[in-house]
């Protein structure tokens, strides 16, 4: 039976112009893995109604420990990003670990 370990699960939400900058910078902060899917939504920066433009927008997803996730908001929170559409969250999720 699988046992289960906290993680966090930090998804980010970009320009599709980022998405290998970011891409680079979770493997070099330490992630293993990563999901990424097209998205579209509305935020502080500017409204994506226009099916048409839905691959312009992406959500990246990936567990991690908590150090990595923090270090991960760091770099979302550089300067660089201030300017645009461009954010992140955190949770706390359970992962199973095989017992031997």
């Amino acid at each position: 039976m699988a046992q289960l370990v906290p993680a966090k699960r930090v998804t980010i939400f970009a320009d599709r112009l980022l998405e290998d900058v970011v891409l680079q910078q979770l493997e070099k902060l330490g992630a293993t893995g990563f999901t990424c899917t097209d998205c579209r939504g509305a935020g502080t920066h500017r409204v994506v109604q226009d099916l048409s433009v839905i691959a312009h927008r992406v959500r990246i997803e990936t567990i991690v420990t908590a150090e990595i996730a923090g270090a991960i908001i760091d770099f979302i929170e550089s300067p660089v990003f201030s300017a645009r559409a461009f954010t992140a969250c955190v949770e706390t999720v359970e992962i199973p670990v095989k017992v031997s």
